[in-house]
């Protein structure tokens, strides 16, 4: 029995629904999860969205549970977030009740020095768009991500907009980005299931050139969330509620199995943890476990709504 093509916490839209607490698994819009890279550095804080407290907001936590501060307080959704390289900044998604309202924001560590970074009021032809999951390039001058079936870049000051890759078959769709931390390549995976099943993780140069299929799934399980590892050698990602690691091709090994749903799988910044939302004890929290799959997982969050989404602060 399959646990599901989509679990509430790999889907960044988890905002267009009001019973999430009371939902086991979502079927949310596709193609908007959130992906990211994981940078090198000793392992910090780690950064999540929660709707634990009604709304929903960014928080940071400390890998062993504790030091629980929120960095956003106000009445947007505010989702996805993601580390820079440095571990000095914040990018994350924020917008009103409907989906197609959300704009890419930066912030300090801290959640101090908010600063607009994409506007969808100025999107030609439109005057909504959605978008999610930022990823930043390595150097911090760029953010990669998700609007309107696309992924885009854009400068940190909301210039030079650039889109890299998209899809127009309204039976395909993309779920990413993830900037490569030696930030060559951006990383996204394509679903498409008409005429065939076909599923893959591809990788793009920055500028839209030099596409290349990274890894395929042998049987077209749709793939979700993928996340570089420090070193950019391995990637894991999610497919039918479990998680995954692969090197590329048509290999990958399980990390994780049982009959929750497993999503949202970031590396730690020393390489030897992943960090990942379950609902294996009910409603959705953050977990801990080790990269190579063995042992059992470190419980990081316990706390009525869905804890999403998290990304692993490098510290230099």
């Amino acid at each position: 029995m399959r646990k599901g093509v989509l679990s509430l916490a790999s889907t960044v839209l988890a905002i267009l629904v009001a019973a999430m607490a009371t939902v086991a698994v979502g079927t949310l819009a596709v193609g908007t999860s959130p992906a990211r890279a994981a940078f090198p550095g000793t392992n910090g804080k780690i950064v999540f969205a929660s709707n634990r407290h009604g709304g929903w907001e960014i928080y940071t936590i400390s890998p062993a549970g504790k030091n629980l501060k929120r960095l956003t307080d106000n009445a947007a959704k505010n989702i996805t977030p993601s580390w820079s390289a440095d571990g000095k900044r914040i990018a994350y998604s924020s917008g009103g009740e409907a989906f197609a309202s959300h704009d890419i924001f930066v912030m300090n560590a801290n959640g101090s020095g908010r600063t607009l970074v994409t506007n969808e009021r100025k999107i030609p032809g439109t005057a909504k768009a959605a978008d999610t999951a930022p990823s930043f390039s390595p150097n911090g001058h760029r953010i990669a991500f998700y609007r309107f079936s696309s992924i885009y870049t854009i400068r940190t000051d909301g210039s030079t907009l650039r889109r890299i890759a998209s899809v127009d078959n309204r039976d395909s769709f993309i779920s990413g980005p993830a900037w490569s931390p030696d930030g060559s390549k951006i990383l996204y995976a394509i679903n498409t299931h008409f005429p065939d099943f076909e599923s893959i993780l591809a990788t793009e140069s920055p500028d839209g050139s030099n596409w290349s299929m990274f890894y395929e799934d042998p049987v077209g399980s749709a793939l979700y969330t993928p996340d570089w590892s420090p070193d950019g050698s391995r990637v894991v990602f999610v497919s039918e509620g479990d998680i995954y690691e692969t090197v590329g091709g048509t290999e990958a090994t399980r990390l994780t199995t049982n009959q929750a749903s497993d999503s949202d799988p970031a590396y730690s910044p020393g390489g030897g943890k992943i960090l990942y939302a379950s609902n294996r004890d009910g409603d959705f929290d953050l977990y801990i476990k080790n990269a190579d799959g063995t042992g059992n997982p470190q419980r990081l969050t316990n706390a009525p709504g869905a804890d999403t989404t998290p990304s692993w602060q490098p510290i230099h």
